[in-house]
């Protein structure tokens, strides 16, 4: 409340004529309604008036009354004391003092008579008990944020929304980049070229508008040496100081990734043992164990056409010798063939499929349909293992669980990318095995297909439904590290 306002309340208490009397109980009404204590003493600090709507919301807890002196009331607040002695001696300031527990914030005005002579005091107090209250709240919240923010084991940066300027980084970051935080505060990433990869930003950035939020991009980072190391990068749109900030964080990954491509390397080179091995199995059962079958039925039957004459029982036993040995090798063939058809050394992919693929029909009485290139160069020899056994794994799948009765096999070659897809109208597969990433065995199931595809730096998806499932599979032609 303003100096001549508070002098005309004191005035009010003097005669007056009509002219002025409404004015001045129009101004006491206000007084008297608004949600504050005003009040008014004089020079010896008796209170002259006290109103306000927070007179009658305190009540007694109030403590002032007209005529009682501040000294008096408030002997043993020695605060309120100074405070009253200061506005006495002409000094016009706003302080918080507390009274019975309660927060108070008042703003002292001098009163001046004639020739400017201090003839006492006036205020107008609040209770800002809430209000502080609020506010130690918030100052709580904010020195837990810092000390997270400080002591957090990830690097933490906070900027600004439409250029990315750092407004804040932690320890961690600067341990991290090896940037101090006086080289970064007030510049962007781009600026320091901590990005190496500029689609990764504007991926980023483009979340970030659409959604508030970028979650778990692995992207790799320069640091101040010019060393490159792979970052998890996670990003979120929060409001600090009434304004949208940026609140990022960077998890260093790059021993997890180089624990990761010794994983790939060894598990591609395990996949490669078994594709050595089981060539040379399929060649020595073919070459050998075939081939001493063929030779034993060869015998059986120089036996049977011989002059000897066999007992019933000795020529019916001869006669089942004869199909068990032929039974034998064929089963040998076969088991040689879906080990490693020859074809696949021998013509190529192509080739190969359809061969598998009649086959298979023949055997699981499945029908299978074929989109398959009729002329096509060879593709890099991996590329043609990877791509067969996809094929052989997933049909394998088909007649085992998914109860189709037909599939489809599509082979399509681009000018970087092979790519096959095989669909199935069965029961679909259930999400924990698409999911799946423990190949408990090499090779097998969807884990195993998916590790051979991401050996060559490929792509595996799945898409399943009720009414059936379709694995696509893309593989580069020039080989890349995934």
């Amino acid at each position: 409340m303003g100096r001549s306002a508070e002098r005309k309340i004191v005035a009010s208490r003097a005669p007056s004529n009509g002219a002025t009397a409404r004015p001045l109980e129009d101004l006491r009404a206000v007084v008297t309604e608004a949600p504050f204590v005003f009040w008014v003493f004089d020079r010896d600090g008796v209170f002259t008036l006290v109103e306000g709507k927070g007179v009658r919301m305190l009540g007694d807890r109030i403590g002032a009354r007209v005529g009682q002196s501040v000294f008096d009331a408030y002997a043993d607040n020695p605060e309120v004391l100074a405070a009253s002695r200061r506005v006495l001696a002409g000094e016009e300031f706003t302080q918080i003092i507390e009274i019975d527990r309660v927060a108070w914030e008042t703003h002292y005005v001098p009163l001046r008579g004639d020739g400017g002579k201090v003839i006492g005091g006036s205020g107008c107090t609040l209770d800002v008990t809430a209000r502080l209250k609020v506010a130690e709240a918030l100052r709580e919240s904010e020195d837990k944020f810092k000390r997270v923010f400080e002591s957090s084991l990830d690097a933490v940066t906070i900027s600004d929304l439409t250029e990315g300027r750092y407004f804040e980084v932690n320890g961690e970051f600067t341990t991290l980049t090896g940037y101090g935080r006086e080289e970064v505060i007030g510049r962007t990433a781009m600026e320091l070229r901590i990005w190496t990869d500029p689609g990764d930003l504007n991926d980023a950035r483009r979340q970030i508008r659409e959604r508030r939020v970028v979650r778990n991009v692995e992207t790799p980072f320069r640091t101040k040496s010019g060393a490159t190391r792979w970052a998890l990068f996670s990003s979120v749109v929060i409001e600090i100081g009434g304004q949208p900030r940026l609140l990022s964080f960077v998890r260093d990954i790059t021993e997890r990734r180089r624990t990761e491509g010794e994983l790939r390397e060894l598990s591609g080179r395990l996949l490669q043992l078994q594709d050595q091995e089981r060539r040379r199995i399929a060649l020595e059962l073919h070459d050998s164990t075939a081939q001493t079958l063929a030779a034993l039925a060869m015998n059986l039957a120089l036996v049977r056409r011989s002059e000897t004459v066999l007992e019933s029982g000795a020529l019916r036993a001869l006669e089942a010798a004869i199909r068990l040995a032929d039974q034998c090798s064929q089963e040998i063939r076969t088991l040689s063939y879906l080990l490693h058809p020859p074809l696949l050394d021998e013509m190529g992919l192509v080739p190969a499929l359809r061969g598998y693929v009649d086959g298979f029909a023949q055997r699981s009485g499945i029908e299978l349909s074929c989109e398959l290139p009729e002329d096509t160069d060879r593709l890099p020899r991996e590329v043609e293992t990877t791509l067969f056994r996809v094929a052989q794994e997933s049909l394998t799948n088909i007649l085992r669980h998914s109860g189709s009765r037909t599939a489809k096999i599509r082979l399509r070659r681009g000018p970087t990318h092979a790519v096959l897809e095989i669909r199935d109208h069965g029961r679909g597969i259930a999400a924990d095995i698409i999911e799946q990433t423990d190949v408990k065995g090499l090779g097998v199931g969807i884990p195993g297909m998916r590790a051979r595809v991401r050996q060559l730096g490929g792509s595996f998806d799945v898409t399943s439904t009720p009414r059936g499932a379709t694995i696509r599979v893309s593989l580069p032609l020039a080989r890349r590290h995934p």
